[in-house]
C-alpha cells in the first residue's frame, strides 16, 4: 500500500483559498497527483494514482486532521469513469493535512 499526503494551507491573499502539495511514500505506485493545485471549500479535488505494471488501484480513502485533532474521514470519495477519484473540500479545513490512501493489489492479468 501507499500513503499520499496532501497538505492544504490557507492562501493569505485570498480568504478561503487552499493549495495542495503532494508528498508520497511509494510502494507499487509509479505516480500519484492531486489536482487542481488550489481549491476552496465546496470544490472538487481529483486524485490520480498510477500503479506499477502488474498492480491496480482498487479504492481510495481520504481523511484529514486539523491541529491536534483525530483523523476525520472524507465522505463520498467518488471513483470516476476515467479511473481517478474525486472528493469535495469540506468547509472549515484551512490548514488541515489530508491523507489519501489508495488500496493497491496485484493485477489478475
Amino acid at each position: 500500500n501507499m500513503v499520499v499526503y496532501a497538505v492544504w494551507t490557507a492562501d493569505e491573499a485570498t480568504t478561503g483559498l487552499v493549495t495542495v502539495e503532494m508528498t508520497e511514500t511509494v510502494e507499487n505506485v509509479d505516480m500519484a497527483i492531486a489536482y487542481p493545485a488550489s481549491a476552496v471549500a465546496g470544490e472538487a479535488i481529483t486524485v490520480l494514482v498510477t500503479p506499477e505494471t502488474g498492480y491496480e488501484v482498487t479504492g481510495v480513502a481520504v481523511s484529514y486532521v486539523i491541529g491536534e485533532g483525530g483523523a476525520v474521514p472524507v465522505e463520498n470519495v467518488t471513483e470516476n469513469t476515467d479511473g481517478t477519484y474525486s472528493f469535495v473540500v469540506p468547509e472549515g479545513v484551512a490548514g488541515a493535512v489530508f491523507t489519501v490512501t489508495p488500496t493497491i493489489a496485484q493485477s489478475a492479468y
